[in-house]
């Protein structure tokens, strides 16, 4: 049963001023949700706080009440936040249906305990035990010892006190099943209050237990609890010896040694004290009736081991070889990573141990924190997703270790735990084709070959060792293996970013939060062509050209004066084969003659006083492109016409019809006409900001499109009240002088872009919008830390540019394209083109001159091949101007700018939801041409 729109829509969303007002929702909630929760852990504010009267609580997880009998997982994290409660992070998915009236039957026997123990004081362990044993006697309940602290040897307190604290618990505590293996039948009550057969310490999820802790004046008691789930009377612990603490099995998180060498322990390290007037035999089990015999009872202890590979043997019977459940895991790691004596197996099969002590839960508990990462990594050779995959093999462990903290175990835990352990092993010791040493090891292999062509072969001329090193290349480069795929969802990183460090999330609406189809490009592209016709009397003949999507990319220069359109590599050198005029591209001599080369200086990228008649400009834009594809359609029809024109002039119309088409509103009434056609459906959407807002991140969102335009817009991809997901929400902001002016003032709108006040606004109020402002202004308002600051945007220099110059944010960019390229890249006829180049261009690395002509041919058919190599790289993402992202062998300008001023990219903004809220963005190591590859 799945209620998670339910609580966000009820009780995510909202912040509440005192712990009642969050009490009452939750109260109101789970009786028309059928469902019900509970406090499981919490922090309090101290006495004294007038916060502990208001909020109670700085932090509380409430947990379903089913969670111990049924295991339901759901749960809801409350914090305080800016001096109110909210929600911070929540699971709604229920195991089990609909909760009529109260789920267990309770028994509270407060009043009794308190009564009880009221104006007592406890001032030894002894006197603890016999009021302890009195309260069990008078009212049928039966306690055991669940947790305890000794004092230490030496301390004086221990001789009269013994215990700084002692938690006891019912005898049905803990998750409901028998913790007896083959226990006799015994009458006990089900929770309906039926009779039947079940052992008398059956666990039935029982929640109560009290807390007994040390002070001064005496033993105190605290933490009281004493609502039970099942029938509580002296006829029900008729075979249950009262007064009997014995000390409950430990999981690996509560074990600890509390007695000196000599004392008499439990199996489980804990005292055992018993009353031999209450002891009862159970039929066909023989009870111990001292510590000696339960040592004896109980199974050897775990010890170290050595092994080749992990095996389990799977026993017909309930219970575990050693133990905990099986053998140490620690250990276990530590001899398969560091020993280096030879490995024996048991003449049964099994695994061969040692006599060596067995470690404790918190040695095993450091070796399964710190110690285990730093084998991992060892292990992993440095490699962080073969790392991620061993660590998450190590989780799944650790859970079946937590899931069965007791003696028993079921054959099919047992399988599936070995399942486990050997799939860490393969992790452990397999190597795989995507780790940084095996991807490099066929060029090391290369570079050795031909090295050892030259130093055993001196006598060869020089053609015969270029054809061996070649061979060489062909049969290593047959043996690369695929890749592994990169995710289409992926988040990547150009600098560090701390997901738990970032408060506040910014957004651009357009092409951010929501994304358009083609028909709008076909749109712009229409009407840009129709304003030439009718308004500047362009010829009627353009009317019949067609946008063409898969002509251009973005990123691209325009030279205003020339009419040359071109790519530009990082470095600002013109990628050949590139650069086009009209529809049809321009010889490569053309080109080195118009530039003098092909390094274009960066005052003609920018513009300066040294050029001001000559500039380029970059579409960096996706409403640009169909601007631009009409720019080469008009010069394409002109130079096929034979119409003198000058390039000039034509940028400048097309620039003035596009300014048109936004300035008059007629492309956004379009869109809103129809968004069914023109916007792209995106649900996961509400699902990033309603996670965003659970875990009580600041939204905003600043554009530059109107308040009626981007209302309608989120209400379709969002839907109704999409408002309260945003702290602020700025529109018109007028990017980027809304990062660089001082002196605009925000007004208020509302969603039609009416002003709703002229006086000056001095706060910022959730769901309202506001128009204009300036970025300085709204650190006032609002004062965020700029450094936890994340925004989103598509385009690099009005969205991302200054935010990240100027004020420090971290900034992402959306970036569409890369999903398509990400596609591309994960085909095998890709990969095996790029390895090839790669393994040519290490070939001619090597050899860079020769001496005769024969070499010098052979090196040229080795260009030739690499050059063809990189166009088919190149076609494989755009026939004409490749990759977004590269230009050969270098970054194309695009990803420098995008290097530049983007913390991080990804293909959409909803990708973010693959990330956990604390996740660390680590940048991948770039190396220099200087270091070692």
């Amino acid at each position: 049963m799945d209620v998670t729109d339910a609580f966000d829509k009820e009780i995510g969303i909202r912040s509440y001023a005192t712990i009642v007002a969050l009490q009452e929702a939750l109260s109101k909630f789970s009786r028309y949700q059928g469902v019900k929760f509970k406090v499981a852990s919490s922090f309090r504010y101290n006495e004294g706080d007038p916060r502990k009267e208001t909020l109670a609580y700085s932090k509380a997880t409430f947990a379903c009440v089913l969670k111990r009998t049924h295991h339901c997982p759901s749960f809801f994290r409350v914090e305080v936040r800016k001096g109110v409660l909210q929600v911070v992070e929540r699971a709604m998915e229920h195991n089990h249906s609909r909760i009529a009236g109260d789920p267990l039957p309770v028994v509270d026997l407060t009043e009794q305990f308190e009564s009880h123990f009221k104006n007592v004081k406890l001032m030894s362990f002894n006197e603890v035990m016999a009021k302890v044993k009195s309260f069990e006697e008078a009212t049928g309940s039966g306690f055991r010892v669940g947790r305890s602290d000794l004092f230490k040897p030496g301390e004086p307190e221990r001789d009269q006190f013994r215990y700084r604290r002692i938690t006891y618990e019912c005898v049905h505590f803990g998750q409901r099943k028998s913790v007896a293996a083959n226990a006799g039948t015994r009458l006990m009550y089900d929770l309906n209050g039926s009779a039947s057969p079940r052992s008398p310490t059956a666990r039935l999820g029982c929640m109560a237990k009290f807390d007994v802790r040390y002070s001064p004046q005496g033993f105190k008691i605290t933490a009281v609890v004493m609502k039970h789930n099942h029938k509580v009377s002296p006829s029900s612990l008729s075979g249950f010896a009262v007064g009997k603490l014995s000390k409950r099995k430990s999981t690996q998180y509560q074990q600890r040694h509390c007695t000196e060498d000599g004392d008499e322990i439990s199996e489980n390290g804990e005292p055992f004290v018993e009353d031999s007037r209450h002891a009862e035999k159970i039929p066909g089990e023989s009870s111990p009736t001292s510590a000696k015999h339960l040592r004896e009872a109980s199974p050897a202890p775990t010890e170290k081991v050595r092994f080749s590979a992990p095996q389990l043997v799977i026993r017909d019977d309930n219970r575990a070889p050693q133990p905990y459940w099986m053998t140490n895991p620690a250990t276990l790691l530590r001899k398969t990573l560091h020993s280096e004596r030879p490995l024996k197996k048991s003449a049964e099969g099994g695994i061969e141990t040692s006599s060596s002590p067995e470690l404790n839960q918190s040695e095993r508990r450091l070796l399964l924190s710190g110690k285990m990462q730093r084998l991992l990594e060892k292990a992993c050779l440095g490699d962080d997703k073969r790392f991620y995959q061993c660590c998450g093999v190590m989780d799944n462990l650790e859970r079946e270790w937590a899931r069965e903290d007791a003696m028993m175990m079921n054959p099919s835990v047992l399988r599936h735990s070995s399942c486990i352990i050997m799939e860490y092993y393969r992790c452990i010791s397999g190597k795989t084709a995507y780790t940084n040493v095996d991807r490099s090891a066929p060029l090391e292999i290369l570079r050795k070959r031909n090295e050892r062509v030259d130093m055993e072969f001196p006598h060869l001329p020089e053609a015969e060792r270029f054809h061996r090193k070649y061979a060489n290349f062909e049969e290593i480069n047959k043996t690369v293996p695929m890749m592994e795929c990169i995710p289409a969802d992926a988040v990547f990183a150009n600098r560090e970013v701390r997901l738990s460090e970032v408060d506040v999330y910014g957004f651009d609406y357009d092409y951010t939060l929501v994304t358009y189809t083609n028909d709008l490009a076909d749109f712009i592209f229409d009407t840009t062509i129709d304003m030439l016709v009718s308004k500047w009397k362009y010829p009627v003949e353009l009317k019949k050209i067609r946008y063409d999507p898969n002509f251009l990319i973005r990123g691209l220069h325009y030279d205003i004066k020339t009419g040359y359109l071109m790519k530009v590599d990082g470095y600002r050198n013109i990628q050949p084969g590139t650069v086009y005029k009209g529809l049809k591209p321009v010889p490569a001599d053309v080109v080195q003659a118009n530039y003098k080369g092909l390094y274009i200086p960066s005052g003609l990228v920018r513009g300066s006083v040294a050029t001001p008649e000559h500039k380029m400009t970059q579409m960096m834009d996706f409403f640009e492109l169909p601007a631009a594809y009409a720019v080469c359609s008009v010069i394409e029809h002109f130079d096929q016409s034979g119409i003198i024109y000058q390039p000039e002039c034509i940028y400048t119309d097309v620039k003035k019809a596009i300014e048109y088409i936004h300035s008059s509103g007629l492309l956004h009434s379009t869109i809103c006409a129809d968004l069914k056609r023109y916007i792209k459906p995106n649900p996961q959407l509400r699902d990033l900001l309603i996670h965003l807002a659970s875990h009580a991140k600041g939204l905003f969102l600043i554009s530059n499109s109107g308040a009626d335009f981007i209302s309608k817009g989120m209400k379709y991809v969002v839907g109704n009240g999409w408002e309260r997901f945003f702290d602020v929400i700025i529109v018109k902001a007028n990017k980027p002088d809304f990062f660089r002016s001082n002196s605009a003032p925000f007004r208020e709108v509302d969603e039609s872009g009416a002003f709703q006040s002229w006086a000056e606004c001095t706060k910022l109020e959730r769901g309202r919008l506001y128009q204009g402002g300036n970025l300085n202004l709204l650190n006032k308002l609002e004062g965020w830390q700029v450094q936890r600051v994340l925004y989103f945007g598509d385009h690099v220099y009005s969205d991302l540019a200054d935010a990240s110059n100027q004020w420090g944010w971290a900034t992402a960019a959306v970036i569409p394209e890369l999903e398509n390229e990400l596609a591309l890249i994960n085909t095998e006829s890709y990969q095996k083109n790029l390895h090839r180049l790669i393994f040519l261009e290490e070939l001619l690395m090597e050899n860079p001159t020769c001496r005769t002509a024969v070499g010098q041919a052979i090196l040229s058919s080795w260009r030739k091949e690499r050059d063809q190599l990189r166009q088919v790289s190149k076609e494989c993402f755009n026939p004409r101007f490749g990759s977004v992202f590269r230009s050969f062998h270098n970054h194309s300008y695009f990803a420098q700018r995008l290097g530049l001023y983007a913390s991080m990219y990804t293909s959409t903004v909803t990708n973010l939801l693959q990330l956990p809220i604390n996740h660390i963005c680590y940048p991948r190591r770039a190396l220099l041409p200087h270091e070692p590859h």
